[in-house]
């Protein structure tokens, strides 16, 4: 490696940790209630995993929804960095594991098929199986669900391919300088 960009590597390693700290006291000065709103989503997650889910779920279904975990701890410390786009990007997969999770738990087949590479199902698909799902279908609308976790997940799809300005990464680069 050329001398002058080990150099400039080790300065920028060197200098990371304070600037992470520096980020992170800035997201928490006008930003800590998001913060707090993602730590409470975490705690909701391992509330279903802990007294619902790990009885209710096969094994195979579980392991999406710890994904759905990991994604939503790496979302939360992404944003406390600073990085709401991929932070953003971390909910939406968050989303898409929960859907495959509770999808393949009732469709043991297709996860097999799923797992030797021969089956993927589309977000739509996966939607449309919930908005008619027998035990979702007859709800009363406002506590349905399945159709304000579509307007999210589209929201943060726009968010991922950068059609959200404001969740750009560049919107305020002169305050966050990683």
């Amino acid at each position: 490696m050329d001398n002058e960009i080990l150099a400039n590597a080790k300065t920028f390693r060197d200098d990371l940790g304070a600037k992470f700290a520096t980020n992170l006291a800035a997201v928490s000065g006008h930003g800590g209630n998001l913060l707090d709103e993602s730590y409470a989503r975490l705690t909701v997650l391992q509330a279903w995993r802990v007294f619902v889910l790990d009885e209710t779920l096969s094994s195979d279904a579980l392991g999406f929804y710890s994904e759905a975990q990991n994604d939503g701890l790496t979302s939360s410390v992404l944003m406390s960095a600073g990085m709401w786009r991929p932070a953003m990007k971390s909910l939406r997969s968050m989303i898409e594991n929960i859907l495959h999770c509770l999808y393949f738990n009732d469709h043991p087949v297709e996860y097999r098929l799923w797992d030797a590479g021969k089956y993927r199902p589309t977000f739509k698909d996966l939607f449309d199986y919930f908005l008619s799902h027998p035990d979702i279908s007859g709800l009363p609308e406002n506590i349905k669900g399945v159709p304000e976790l579509k307007i999210h997940y589209q929201h943060l799809s726009n968010v991922v391919h950068s059609s959200a300005r404001e969740f750009r990464m560049t919107s305020e680069i002169e305050n966050l300088k990683l």
